[in-house]
This record gives C-alpha cells, structure tokens and sequence, in this order.
C-alpha cells in the first residue's frame, strides 16, 4: 500500500459529496414539484425514497465490479451516468419520468461514496485509515451543508428545475478533476465473473463482526433521513415558511456534522473506537431528547425544531468514521464490497427513515422527533451489543492463550 500514490482527499471529498448534494440540494423543491406536477405530498417524497433506493442498490454494484476491474473506471463510470440523469430530471415532462430520471441519477451518484472510502483503505494502513475517512467526511459535507440554503432560493427564484442544470454540470466538472487526476489504486483484483461480484456479499453477511459495526455506521446518519422528508412539509406547510427559510434551518445539521467530525480527527487515533461510538450515540440521545421537549411542551418554531440538530448531528459525525473503520478493517480483502456494503445499508436504512419520515409528517412534530428517538436508540443498544461481543471475543482470546 505504500507504493500506491495517495489521491488528493479534497478530490475524494468531492467524489463522496456528489450523492448526498442531489439529497440535499434537491429537498427544498419537494412542495415546488408537488405543486408543478399536481400531485400529493407522499407522491412527491418518491422522488427522494426512489434516490435512496437506487443509491443503495447502485453500491452494490460498483464495489465488487471495482474489486474487479479497478476503482479509477467505475468512478468515471459513474459520474458520466449521474450527469446524464441529472439533464434527464431537467427536461422531466412527468412525474413518473422524473422517478425514473431520479433512480438512475442515484445509481451514478453513489459510485463516490463507495470509492471515497475504498481508496482510502487502498492507500491508509487501519490506523490511518479512520482520520482520514473523517477529513474525507467533514470535507465533503460543507457542500451539502450549503445545498438546502441554495436549493431553496433557486426553487424559488428560478424554479426546481434549474437545481438538476446545476448538479450535471458539476458532475461533469468532477468527472474532468477525475480524468486528469484519481489515479488507479487497486493492483490486486480479483477475477471478473458473475460468481466473483455475487459471491463476495455473502461472505461480509456472514461476517459477525463486520455486519454489527456497518449497522451502527448506517444508523448513525438515519435520524437525518427522517426529518429530511419530514422538514420541508412542517416549515412550508404547518409554520407557512418559504423554501428558502427551510433550506437555511436546514445548515444546522451539517453544521454540527462537520463539527463532530472535527472533534473525532483529534480523538480517533488516541481513544478506543468503540467507547467513543457509545459517547456519540449518547450526545445524539440527548439532542433528539431536548428536540423532542422543545415541541411538544411550547407552541412548534423553527428554533425549537432546527437547533437540537446541532447536538444530533454533531454525535453522529463524532461517531461515523469509529463505526466505518471498525467495519472495513474486517474484510481487509474485499474493499469495495465492503465499503458497497456499509454504503448499501447505510442507504437503505435512510429509505426506510425517509419513508417513516414521510408517514408520520401527517401526524405532526412530536410524532416526527419520536421516530427518530426510535432509530437511534436502537443504534445505541446496538452499539453496547458490540461492545459485549468485543469484551467476548478478548475473554476468548486470553483463555486460548493461557491454555
């Protein structure tokens, strides 16, 4: 590995941003194409539900293909698909034809998800290899950080569309970084069959270890899927807000990502891993705990329902990284499939959370921030799980060693 040039880390920030901005970018739209196409609230968050989908089945292919043939051709691969699709949903006549667009969108915008981390454990040894997932993840965030606050005053200046003219054009324009600049980092491939790009998934499913922590890492970011279908209905409809005020409120939770990504730079090199994926599922308990207080003891505002996200969202950039580490450094032989894999869970548990998100919108605030109470407190029992099962697996060790 350490003969392999190392890829700029704002390039695979890049990269890894490109799915979660057509996520981000495009949300403050959802009551705008509702509205344009005349069709109901639920209807509309397919477009979002469907992206989430095909992001999580997309990864599923480009991990063991890149196994196979290289990372440096399935991301370009990959990006020319996701501008292809991103004109296709500008020129979209009809709903069904955007779902569609949008579904193929997400199949070339996860290519840099999967190979952010991919290069990553490539060229880092397992030491390295946390730190600098999470630069990778605090950078790639700042864009999306920004993208609601910009989707909005677009959708409501120029309209919805022109939001799709601007994620194809940047995907072209990392798609020419990408050319002159991602070199090829897997030498050692694996053979290109049918069985090979099969075969290798259930091997990680079988992996105890490997499937606890690539959970944990997929509901880390969950609660963050629900109140992204949940949050532009409660601020356009239920507080009469503009899009645009949505999409600045809406910075808050990337904000405190990036902040709790900052804080587990410092701290993943010198504290165990999985005491501090506990600390950040605790911070995020107790930031959907005062959210939860906040809306349903005093009349529902902005503030009440935005702010906390800077606690939620700081634990979960505190947390991801320790949780991804742990997962990949398992299959140190099937990167990609790995990476595809915590990519695919992590993806179908946020169409899941965006699907509840969007079931219990109709009910109110209260209902929303009891949802994603739910989805995180399962991942903090999930977490003390692993940690027994880690102590376990020491007591094992130790036994057969004085034996």
């Amino acid at each position: 590995m350490g003969t392999i040039r190392p890829p700029s880390l704002f390039l695979l920030a890049g990269m890894a941003a490109l799915g979660p901005l057509a996520l981000n970018f495009y949300v403050p739209a959802l009551p705008a194409v509702a509205a344009q196409f005349a069709v109901t609230p639920s209807a509309a968050q397919w477009t979002l539900t469907l992206y989430f989908i095909g992001i999580s089945f997309g990864q599923i292919i480009h991990g063991p293909l890149s196994d196979a043939i290289g990372r440096r051709p399935v991301v370009l691969g990959g990006l020319a698909l996701y501008a292809l699709a991103s004109f296709a949903c500008y020129f979209a006549a009809t709903l069904d034809l955007l779902l569609v667009a949008r579904f193929i969108q997400a199949l070339g915008g996860c290519v840099g998800m999967v190979m952010s981390r991919a290069v990553l454990q490539d060229v880092f040894q397992r030491e390295r290899f946390a730190a600098a997932l999470s630069t990778v993840v605090m950078v790639s965030a700042v864009a999306p950080m920004f993208a609601p606050a910009v989707g909005g005053f677009i959708t409501e200046w120029l309209g919805w569309r022109i939001v799709f003219l601007l994620l194809g054009g940047g995907a072209l324009v990392l798609f020419g970084a990408c050319l002159q600049a991602l070199p090829e980092t897997h030498l050692n491939r694996n053979p290109l069959t049918l069985i090979s790009l099969v075969s290798a998934y259930p091997v990680a499913m079988r992996h105890r270890g490997f499937m606890l922590n690539a959970v944990a890492a997929a509901l880390f970011p969950a609660t963050n899927f629900t109140i992204m279908a949940a949050g532009p209905f409660l601020v356009v409809d239920v507080l009469k807000a503009t899009p645009s005020t949505y999409g600045a409120m809406a910075m808050t939770a990337p904000l405190g990502f990036i902040l709790g990504n900052a804080v587990a730079r410092r701290l993943l090199l010198r504290v165990d891993h999985r005491r501090l994926m506990l600390v950040a599922a605790g911070v995020s308990l107790a930031g959907l705990s005062l959210q939860l207080a906040l809306v349903a003891l005093v009349p529902l505002t902005l503030a009440g329902l935005f702010l906390p996200l800077l606690v939620v969202a700081f634990g979960h950039g505190l947390g991801l990284a320790c949780a991804t580490g742990l997962a990949m450094a398992q299959l140190p032989d099937l990167r990609g499939t790995a990476s595809a894999s915590i990519g695919f869970l992590q993806m179908g548990i946020g169409a899941l959370a965006s699907t509840a998100g969007s079931m219990v919108v109709p009910h109110g605030a209260v209902a929303t921030v009891l949802a994603m109470l739910a989805i995180q407190g399962f991942d903090f029992v999930l977490l003390i799980l692993g940690r027994h099962l880690d102590h376990g697996a020491r007591g094992e060790i130790h036994s057969k060693d004085n034996e």
